[in-house]
């Protein structure tokens, strides 16, 4: 064999020999085999955590319990493990890199400074620091360094201020940006316009309640190719709303309430606005007048729209509901309070089966009240007052919780058999209306268990009592009889230890009053205008309001009134008293 041969013999039994051996040891190790976290990005991570300190704010702890989880998220960070087993961190399984910082509801407070140590982390894609308080920190201009992998950033609800850096601008890569909640923070108007046109591939923005103070730059001006989410809420952004917005074929979610937006310009009623919109809100732009064929347009061209909120937003001409192509099966909330609608309801249904919150309070409806409303599978919060509805009303919905048809012209009966049907209801409010019937307190109330606010007043209801003491409402609240013909106190509401506030002015009640209930939580009672005679007893130390003024009430100063510290305003004037007033009602706070 010649030395050639050898040599080339020799080299192939070697590679193959170590190649077996490589082979080998990926094959029995695959399952345990990881990259670890490179020293220098565990040890920024440590430099971070030595510059904060966790603390316990409440306003972060409510919001972060019912959302996000709460919790002091850096506790395991250590020499002792891996970075990329501490709480928050993630990283590359193929490098070992920190690609992913989350410490959202972290229970972190310090100041972010300029040469922080997370920017010296080159792979990061994603840094989440919402829900922590950054207070007297400003947004780093160093942010721009990440330009290059950064894609997600979250630093809403951080309480930083001062001004937005311009750098910012340079983070073209983002898909996801939230700098919303910083409420002392100043986006300005360049800088704003350098978000928009930069960012290419964004899919979520949300800027609300930044200081923007600028008008909102035109569609053809900006790149939206892919933008799924807009929320600038609060952003206090003026001048004309462009109407172009509405051609974003993209938008699923898009939030403009809050601000000081204009006249929308007039869009070709065959255009197709929006047709993936999920949330439209343009609530509390109070000088924005919304053409009504812009909203005839979108709802029959966003056939997914489930809320749509539009209060305070004003409309011209007579319009309840627009007519409708479509069918409205997605909507879930409607929101069109105060927006200067006039005229009456559709008398044919219209197909809202997922409806389930349904406001049209403040406006100028008229006419009745079609019997369709009240046969929506889904409703649960119906608010209609502040209107001029006529005629009867006729309801039972299981699912309802929230009814409020005050303010209106409402006449004739309500079934009160059909009101205790809708056991889940926690608010009824059917004051200042022109009712003529008569309804037992103590057998609505001893079926309405869950009733957190009953407000009968000026109704033109006759309300009687049985005077039942068992009566368990363990939710109830707010109960306001005024003018409702009641003629004795109910001794039934004694049982409810978390009523808050009593009125039954105007009212027949009569003869001597004697309430005793330690365990009242009550703080404002109001029994103005009645006919009582005497106060034999009134035992309510935590009270703050009461209102005895214009009854027929004789003899001292009632003394058990003394021990009420808490009284902020008492008013028994224009009654029949004697004598002299004690001078234990030196404790009274408000004498």
């Amino acid at each position: 064999m010649s030395n050639s041969k050898l040599v080339y013999y020799v080299l192939v039994v070697f590679l193959c020999f170590n190649c077996s051996r490589v082979s080998s040891y990926f094959n029995t190790s695959s399952s345990t085999l990881k990259y670890i976290c490179p020293p220098q990005q565990s040890g920024a991570l440590l430099h971070f955590k030595q510059s904060l300190f966790s603390f316990n704010h409440p306003y972060f702890h409510f919001r972060c319990l019912d959302s996000l989880g709460y919790h002091p998220i850096m506790m395991n960070w250590n020499t002792n493990t891996d970075c990329c087993d501490w709480n928050g961190v993630t990283c590359d399984h193929s490098t070992g890199d920190v690609i992913g910082l989350d410490l959202s509801c972290g229970m972190l407070k310090g100041t972010i400074h300029p040469n922080t140590s997370f920017f010296n982390l080159p792979h990061l894609q994603r840094l989440n620091l919402a829900f922590n308080d950054f207070s007297g920190s400003i947004i780093p201009p160093e942010i721009g360094r990440l330009s290059k992998t950064l894609t997600h950033l979250s630093i809403s609800h951080c309480l930083f201020s001062g001004k937005v850096p311009l750098n910012i601008t340079l983070l073209y890569n983002l898909v996801s940006l939230d700098l919303s909640y910083n409420y002392d923070a100043i986006l300005e108007p360049h800088v704003f316009v350098g978000l928009l046109r930069n960012f290419t591939s964004l899919k979520q923005l949300s800027l609300s309640f930044l200081n923007i103070n600028s008008s909102l730059p035109s569609y053809p001006n900006i790149s939206y190719p892919s933008l799924n989410i807009l929320n600038l809420r609060g952003a206090e952004l003026y001048g004309k709303l462009p109407s172009d917005i509405f051609n974003i074929q993209s938008l699923e979610i898009l939030d403009l309430a809050e601000n000081s937006f204009t006249l929308i310009s007039h869009i070709p009623s065959e255009t197709s606005l929006l047709p993936n919109l999920v949330s439209l809100d343009l609530s509390g732009n109070q000088g924005l007048k919304f053409d009504y064929h812009i909203l005839n347009n979108l709802l029959n061209s966003s056939t997914l729209l489930k809320d749509l909120s539009l209060s305070h937003v004003n409309f011209s001409g007579v319009l309840a509901l627009p007519h409708l192509n479509n069918n409205l099966s997605f909507l879930n909330y409607v929101d069109l309070s105060y927006c200067n609608l006039m005229g009456s309801l559709p008398k044919s249904p219209l197909n809202m089966s997922n409806l389930a919150h349904l406001d049209l309070s403040g406006n100028k409806l008229n006419g009745t009240l079609p019997s369709w409303l009240f046969t929506l599978p889904s409703l649960e919060y119906l608010v209609l007052e502040d209107n001029m509805f006529t005629g009867d009303v006729s309801f039972a919905l299981p699912h309802l919780k929230y009814i409020s048809l005050a303010h209106n012209q409402l006449g004739g009966q309500i079934d009160q058999s059909l009101i205790m049907k809708s056991t889940n209801l926690s608010h009824l409010d059917l004051s200042f209306n022109s009712f003529n019937i008569d309804w037992e307190l103590s057998t609505l109330l001893s079926r309405l268990t869950n009733i957190d606010l009953l407000d009968l007043s000026y109704s033109g209801l006759s309300v009687t009592t049985s005077n039942a003491e068992n009566i368990s409402n363990p939710n109830m609240r707010y109960l306001y009889l005024n003018s409702c013909k009641l003629k004795e106190f109910p001794v039934s509401l004694r049982s409810m230890t978390n009523l808050q506030r009593l009125q039954l002015t105007n009212n027949e009640i009569h003869g001597d009053l004697s309430i005793e209930a330690d365990g009242y939580g009550l703080d404002l009672l109001d029994l103005s205008h009645n006919l009582i005679t005497s106060l034999s007893q009134i035992q309510l130390y935590g009270l703050e309001y009461l209102h005895l003024q214009s009854n027929q009430i004789q003899g001292p100063f009632p003394s058990s009134i003394c021990n009420m510290s808490y009284l902020r305003l008492l008013d028994l004037s224009n009654n029949r008293f004697s004598g002299e007033i004690p001078r234990c009602s030196g404790n009274i706070n408000c004498l």
